[in-house]
Protein backbone atom coordinates (compact mmCIF):
# COMPACT_ATOMS: atom_id res chain seq x y z
CA UNK A 1 0.00 0.00 0.00
CA UNK A 2 1.73 3.50 -1.17
CA UNK A 3 0.52 7.07 1.24
CA UNK A 4 -2.35 8.55 0.56
CA UNK A 5 -2.61 11.82 -1.87
CA UNK A 6 -3.55 14.07 0.05
CA UNK A 7 -5.13 17.65 -1.26
CA UNK A 8 -6.27 20.54 0.27
CA UNK A 9 -8.46 23.01 -1.15
CA UNK A 10 -6.94 26.51 -1.33
CA UNK A 11 -8.50 29.05 1.26
CA UNK A 12 -10.82 31.79 -0.12
CA UNK A 13 -9.39 34.68 -1.48
CA UNK A 14 -9.31 37.78 0.32
CA UNK A 15 -10.19 41.67 -0.59
CA UNK A 16 -7.06 43.70 -0.97
CA UNK A 17 -9.05 46.79 -3.22
CA UNK A 18 -11.22 48.01 -3.63
CA UNK A 19 -12.66 48.02 -0.06
CA UNK A 20 -15.73 46.89 0.30
CA UNK A 21 -18.95 49.43 0.05
CA UNK A 22 -16.51 52.01 -1.17
CA UNK A 23 -16.90 54.44 -3.99
CA UNK A 24 -14.25 54.73 -6.47
CA UNK A 25 -14.37 58.14 -8.32
CA UNK A 26 -12.25 56.99 -11.62
CA UNK A 27 -13.20 55.35 -14.96
CA UNK A 28 -10.91 52.24 -14.46
CA UNK A 29 -9.91 50.68 -10.85
CA UNK A 30 -7.49 47.46 -10.22
CA UNK A 31 -9.52 44.55 -8.47
CA UNK A 32 -7.10 42.58 -6.25
CA UNK A 33 -7.07 40.13 -3.68
CA UNK A 34 -4.61 37.56 -2.07
CA UNK A 35 -5.28 33.65 -1.87
CA UNK A 36 -3.56 31.10 -0.31
CA UNK A 37 -2.91 27.34 -0.15
CA UNK A 38 -2.19 24.73 2.88
CA UNK A 39 0.01 22.60 -0.01
CA UNK A 40 2.55 25.51 -0.45
CA UNK A 41 3.36 23.29 -3.87
CA UNK A 42 0.15 23.84 -6.00
CA UNK A 43 -0.04 26.64 -8.43
CA UNK A 44 -3.03 28.75 -8.03
CA UNK A 45 -5.29 30.26 -10.51
CA UNK A 46 -8.01 32.65 -10.74
CA UNK A 47 -11.39 32.86 -12.56
CA UNK A 48 -12.79 36.50 -12.09
CA UNK A 49 -16.16 37.38 -12.45
CA UNK A 50 -17.56 40.97 -12.62
CA UNK A 51 -20.54 42.96 -13.57
CA UNK A 52 -23.71 45.22 -12.42
CA UNK A 53 -25.53 42.10 -10.93
CA UNK A 54 -25.62 40.45 -7.94
CA UNK A 55 -24.21 37.70 -8.23
CA UNK A 56 -21.60 38.69 -11.14
CA UNK A 57 -22.40 36.28 -13.80
CA UNK A 58 -19.63 37.84 -16.59
CA UNK A 59 -16.26 35.31 -16.62
CA UNK A 60 -14.21 38.18 -17.28
CA UNK A 61 -10.80 36.39 -17.03
CA UNK A 62 -10.19 32.99 -16.35
CA UNK A 63 -7.14 30.82 -15.14
CA UNK A 64 -4.94 33.92 -14.70
CA UNK A 65 -1.78 33.45 -12.30
CA UNK A 66 -2.08 37.39 -11.20
CA UNK A 67 -3.98 38.53 -8.34
CA UNK A 68 -5.02 41.94 -9.86
CA UNK A 69 -6.95 42.71 -12.61
CA UNK A 70 -8.61 45.68 -14.45
CA UNK A 71 -11.54 47.18 -15.18
CA UNK A 72 -13.23 49.85 -16.64
CA UNK A 73 -15.78 51.66 -15.00
CA UNK A 74 -19.25 53.87 -15.99
CA UNK A 75 -20.28 56.91 -13.73
CA UNK A 76 -23.19 56.29 -10.77
CA UNK A 77 -23.15 52.22 -11.33
CA UNK A 78 -22.48 49.39 -8.33
CA UNK A 79 -20.21 46.58 -9.52
CA UNK A 80 -20.05 42.92 -8.10
CA UNK A 81 -17.28 40.67 -8.02
CA UNK A 82 -15.79 37.78 -7.03
CA UNK A 83 -12.81 35.45 -7.72
CA UNK A 84 -12.80 31.53 -8.11
CA UNK A 85 -9.16 30.06 -6.33
CA UNK A 86 -8.57 26.97 -7.81
CA UNK A 87 -5.00 24.81 -7.65
CA UNK A 88 -2.94 22.39 -9.89
CA UNK A 89 -4.84 19.27 -7.93
CA UNK A 90 -8.47 19.98 -8.93
CA UNK A 91 -9.28 22.17 -5.25
CA UNK A 92 -11.27 25.34 -5.42
CA UNK A 93 -12.87 27.59 -3.47
CA UNK A 94 -15.61 30.29 -4.41
CA UNK A 95 -14.77 33.76 -2.98
CA UNK A 96 -17.48 36.28 -1.80
CA UNK A 97 -19.34 38.53 -3.51
CA UNK A 98 -18.16 41.79 -3.14
CA UNK A 99 -18.96 45.52 -4.08
CA UNK A 100 -17.98 49.13 -4.81
CA UNK A 101 -19.62 51.52 -6.60
CA UNK A 102 -18.50 54.53 -8.87
CA UNK A 103 -19.45 58.46 -8.10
Amino acid sequence: EGDGIVNYIPFSPELVKPELNSVVQTTTTVLEWVASDVDTDDVLSFDVFFGTTNPPETLVSENQSETTFNVDLTASTNYYWKVIVKDNNGGESVGQIWNFKTD
